[in-house]
């Protein structure tokens, strides 16, 4: 996410697609380094799939009309795809489209690890004041309740069981925790790079920390 407004818009049209079974995760790109965004993208999905799994990145490149496209030349397809073939496992795909016709609709139908979860090792800083009841995310109790403080580093709105749901990852100074919010397409303010303090009990997810339905505040930056 570079563009708060885009991103919302984006969420917006993915949710009308109301038979398209697909995650859609918005992830936070502060300093509009897209191509060091994605490789971390996809280093997380090559760490987190079987040890033999491979990774494919599917990346769409604009084309235009012979008139427009002297005038607009993408770029991003290239670098992103430079990026993410640095690690062994991860092939990128550019698909090209033509960005100057209106698309045709289609009809669509209808490695959990072993031992206590992992902490999402992705830390952030600039968390803010926090309350002294606040533990990191790294040192909050399994199965126990917590109060934790970071920035939202990512969301995905999906279906769980046939049900809508939420997902929002909290990252602090010490790693990154899921936070679950089932029956729920989109919660206002809880987007990319907000600052948020929750409170709830400590679960696990695929094998990492996280925390179903959570009570959560958004705070301002400092």
């Amino acid at each position: 996410m570079i563009d708060p407004d885009h991103a919302s818009a984006l969420r917006d049209a993915w949710d009308r697609f109301d038979r398209l079974d697909l995650p859609l995760e918005i992830v936070d790109c502060p300093d509009r380094r897209l191509g060091r965004a994605a490789l971390g993208l996809a280093e997380r999905a090559l760490v987190s799939g079987p040890p033999s799994g491979v990774v494919t990145v599917l990346l769409p490149r604009r084309q235009y009309g012979v008139l427009v496209g002297r005038l607009l030349h993408d770029r991003t397809a290239d670098e992103i795809a430079a990026a993410v073939s640095q690690l062994r496992g991860v092939a990128a795909t550019i698909v090209p489209f033509d960005a100057s016709t209106r698309p045709q609709s289609i009809r669509r139908g209808g490695v959990r690890t072993a031992g206590a979860p992992q902490v999402h090792r992705e830390p952030v800083s600039s968390i803010g004041p926090t309350p002294p009841n606040r533990v990191t995310i790294a040192e909050a109790p399994h199965r126990g309740w917590a109060v934790l403080q970071g920035r939202i580093r990512s969301v995905e709105s999906s279906s769980i069981a046939a049900s809508p749901a939420y997902r929002a990852e909290l990252n602090d100074e010490s790693g990154g925790v899921t936070l679950l919010f089932y029956g729920r397409r989109k919660i206002e303010g809880l987007d990319p790079g907000a600052l948020v303090r929750v409170e709830g009990r400590v679960g696990e997810r695929h094998g990492y920390l996280a925390i179903a339905n959570p009570s959560y505040q958004i705070l301002p930056w400092p």
